[in-house]
């Protein structure tokens, strides 16, 4: 069972606990590449995707897998809701169904994770609320790591350090480079095959200017990301990959500016010292 990326800009500025929630996943277990997809194709297969999920979610509302895969539905029919309001309103759908399995089984990760994607999603429609919220995210990728750290390919792990990353600091929230960090480098040993592991510690260095450790991970990401286009074919997939091709693409001219500048620099004081 698997669940996809987000499509936003997981580096935009703004809200900093609405630009948590963005970047708030990582979660495709099988990846595809076709024909370019476009949005209103892929709007009307998560549509009717979330249908289905529904049907088989009310004909068994006491066993936790339909809950689940309805919940998982709804986060991905919400990455491409028009406005706040919609927005909102699927997300509440999700995060019941998820207490809902949680109720089931207490123990479930892929129940615990798409709990707290659901939460992102309502944490996107909110302004100071959306700090709130994150705790609960937070409480519930940890409680997904407790129970099956290597779910979905590391999800709790990535997820948790794309939140440390992304939120406030203290004394507003969670936010924390240092978590991050460990939480990034805990995804990337529990599923070293798994692309976006490598691809969101990438972006994240770029980010904080470390390029030392982006040198590290780049060569690393870029196998990962040669792997990812050939083990897993598949139309279902095609949208989330052409975003891990464009974060990618946009990693390497970030990688690349920065290796100019650093010997830019080197260079500069060569001709100071001498």
């Amino acid at each position: 069972m698997v669940e996809p990326l987000p499509h936003a800009n997981p580096r935009r500025r703004g809200r900093p606990c609405v630009r948590a929630a963005v970047v708030l996943c990582a979660l495709a277990a099988t990846l595809g590449r076709a024909e370019e997809v476009t949005r209103p194709a892929e709007t009307e297969r998560l549509t009717r995707r979330y249908q289905e999920a529904h049907t088989r979610f009310d004909a068994a509302p006491s066993n936790a897998a339909p809950a689940i895969a309805f919940a998982r539905a709804v986060f991905e029919l919400t990455e491409f809701a028009t406005n706040s309001t919609q927005r909102a309103a699927l997300a509440e759908e999700g995060i019941a169904a998820s207490r809902v399995a949680l109720s089931l089984v207490p123990t479930n990760a892929a129940a615990h994770c798409v709990l707290g994607l659901n939460l992102g999603q309502l944490a996107r429609t909110r302004t100071l609320g959306a700090l709130k919220l994150v705790p609960q995210i937070e409480a519930a990728w940890l409680a997904a790591a407790a129970a099956d750290p290597q779910v979905n390919h590391a999800a709790p792990r990535r997820l948790l350090a794309l939140l440390y990353d992304a939120a406030p600091g203290w004394p507003l929230s969670v936010g924390s480079r240092s978590e991050a960090r460990t939480n990034f480098v805990q995804a990337v040993a529990l599923a070293p095959d798994y692309a976006n592991n490598w691809l969101v510690y990438l972006e994240s260095c770029l980010g904080w200017g470390d390029l030392k450790t982006a040198r590290a991970i780049f060569p690393k990401t870029a196998a990962a990301m040669a792997k990812a286009r050939q083990l897993f074919p598949g139309r279902e997939w095609v949208w989330e990959l052409q975003d891990w091709e464009r974060r990618w693409a946009a990693a390497q001219k970030k990688f690349d500016a920065a290796e100019k500048r650093a010997r830019n620099t080197a260079h500069r004081q060569r001709m100071k010292d001498d």
